[in-house]
């Protein structure tokens, strides 16, 4: 599932405006998800577009990861907030913890599983 950064601007939509971001985060850019623009464009008429977060699928457990994409300013225009996180989260569960008593031939499992708070802004991998 993708993660959506929606922008939005006020006031006439008569002219397309674009606008330029810098991605930073704890996520790499073409391992952990498809590599961004760094430039959107809300189109004639609208008020708003979207920048989307496509995770790339692995077969790996990775610990949650964040995109953060960050507006650059622009003239005649109040950005607020100039930036916001998407976090991506791992569909593969993490390896099994195994613990045994020592000095036992039996071992017991113990089964860690993420489950992860969801926020406003999340993308997964697939």
């Amino acid at each position: 599932m993708p993660g959506i950064f929606t922008v939005t601007r006020t006031g006439p939509t008569t002219d397309p405006l674009t606008l330029t971001y810098a991605v930073t985060g704890t996520a790499t850019p073409g391992a952990d998800y498809n590599v961004l623009s760094g430039t959107v464009t809300i189109p004639i008429g609208a008020a708003s577009a979207t920048i989307t977060v496509t995770p790339v699928d692995d077969t790996e457990y990775e610990y949650d990861e964040t995109v953060i994409v960050t507006l650059a300013p622009v003239p005649d225009f109040v950005v607020s907030p100039v930036s916001a996180t998407v976090t991506i989260v791992s569909d593969e569960l993490p390896p099994d913890l195994v613990v045994a008593k020592p000095g036992h031939g039996r071992r017991g499992c113990l089964h860690h599983h993420v489950l992860p708070l969801h926020q406003q802004h999340r993308a997964r991998h697939r």
